[in-house]
């Protein structure tokens, strides 16, 4: 049986064209410019977050304690502001009351 090949973010290997692969890196960790993520989109961006906590900041999220959930991590990527990081503290905290909310339902 054949092994499967490692699958390598962005969906196509950097070797083929070093340039826009990195061009690429770089413009999905501006807040508002991958629009819908794709999972190795979402993982790679979430390894970011999760490392780099200037990064984390200009997302929204504001403390270590903020959870990086794929809804909050989804909301910036598609609507956030690369310059504004108050507004992606919102779209963190709009994501967040919403999950809470849906916990609460679910309990009750």
């Amino acid at each position: 049986m054949a092994k499967a090949q490692a699958k390598e973010w962005p969906d196509w290997n950097r070797r083929r064209d070093p340039e826009l692969w990195d061009y690429y890196a770089e413009q999905l960790l501006e807040p508002g410019w991958a629009g819908e993520l794709t999972e190795s989109e979402h993982d790679y961006i979430l390894g970011k977050l999760a490392r780099y906590k200037r990064l984390r900041n200009k997302w929204g999220f504001q403390s270590e304690d903020d959870i990086l959930s794929p809804e909050a991590i989804q909301a910036v990527a598609m609507s956030g502001d690369p310059e504004d990081p108050s507004f992606n503290v919102g779209l963190v905290r709009g994501t967040v009351l919403e999950s809470e909310a849906r916990n609460i339902k679910a309990s009750a």
